[in-house]
This record gives structure tokens, C-alpha cells and sequence, in this order.
């Protein structure tokens, strides 16, 4: 009997290792026929995403937009959890292309 295949779990889906930077950063989406905006900041950076502490409940799968210091990224929310702060949530948001650049570190 075979065993059964495993999720792997977060740090092995990962293209690249997280660094624990606090970064301000706006983000901008489109949500409801309107354009929204949230200035805040990261929590973890990576070469290829980051998460982002939110005060706005965003639904997994919206495009994003993030910018700093007149840098520009597009992304998209992977995963939301409610952060230990009650009114905040944690937002895990992937680039497709490396974000290296964007962030001005190099992984």
C-alpha cells in the first residue's frame, strides 16, 4: 500500500527565501467597480512576493498592485489570515516575475 502524497507545506512551495523586512509599500486593487488604495507596509519580503499587513479583508486571487518609492510591481493575493492584531489581516501576495528590482535587494 502506497502512502498517501503530501501538501508541502509553505516554506517548500516557495521559489525563494523570505527575508523579515518591514517595507512601506501602498497596495491598489480594483474591488466592486471601484479603484481602492491602502497605504501599509510588509512584514516579509522574498524574491518573488511578500506579506503585507492590511487593515482591508481582500478576497485570495485579486490582482494587486504595490509601489514604493516610485517603483512599481503587479502581484496577486494568494492567501489572508486573520493577523494576531484583530483588526488586521496578513496578506501573502506572488509576483510572476522577479521582484528583486522592485524591492532594491538581491536574493
Amino acid at each position: 500500500m502506497s502512502a498517501e502524497p503530501t501538501s508541502p507545506s509553505g516554506a517548500e512551495r516557495r521559489r525563494g527565501p523570505r527575508v523579515n523586512r518591514r517595507v512601506a509599500i501602498r497596495i491598489s486593487w480594483h474591488d466592486a467597480g471601484a479603484d481602492r488604495s491602502e497605504d501599509t507596509h510588509t512584514i516579509a519580503i522574498s524574491q518573488f512576493g511578500c506579506g503585507v499587513e492590511s487593515a482591508q479583508n481582500i478576497p485570495p486571487g485579486t490582482v494587486l498592485e504595490l509601489s514604493c518609492e516610485g517603483r512599481r510591481i503587479q502581484g496577486k493575493l494568494s492567501y489572508v489570515l486573520r493577523s494576531s492584531r484583530a483588526a488586521h489581516f496578513e496578506l501573502g501576495i506572488g509576483f510572476a516575475r522577479d521582484g528583486s528590482e522592485f524591492w532594491g535587494v538581491t536574493f
